[in-house]
């Protein structure tokens, strides 16, 4: 079964796994992403380490105006030109740990919004590491 998680953030804060690599060590978080990959611009699996074992997770950024429909009524802070970045994952546990811990890691560093459609409900940072910690348990 595959799993979703969306994340509204402005297109200028959108890193790479670069600036979400160095988050990861000031955060002391599990997560290491493959080097220099703008993730504006990528589309498909990103490669990750997690504890030192291999995973990821699949990454895709599209327009905010693309998924206003699907996002329920919600109170935003204004975005400059907002997108969404949609984390993808099959039912393997260290997947959706990746994928939490990199919402955590941009929830940190930037204003978002995260939306997890299979709950319907809005995720705050702290239950996103909360979340993948649990899932990252599930893994071993």
């Amino acid at each position: 079964m595959s799993m979703t998680r969306y994340v509204v953030i402005a297109l200028q804060d959108v890193p790479n796994t670069d600036v979400l690599n160095k988050s990861t060590n000031e955060l002391s978080g599990p997560v290491v992403l493959e080097s220099d990959i703008e993730l504006s611009e990528h589309c498909g699996y990103l490669r990750a380490k997690l504890d030192g074992k291999t995973s990821g997770t699949e990454i895709y950024v599209s327009s905010y105006s693309e998924f206003i429909e699907y996002l329920p009524e919600h109170d935003s802070p204004s975005f400059e030109e907002p997108v969404v970045i949609t984390f993808k994952w099959s039912g393997d546990f260290q997947e959706a740990s990746v994928s939490m811990y990199l919402a955590y890691l941009l929830s940190k560093k930037s204003d978002t919004i995260v939306f997890e459609p299979q709950s319907g409900i809005f995720l705050t940072a702290e239950q996103l590491l909360e979340g993948a910690n649990a899932m990252k348990g599930f893994s071993h």
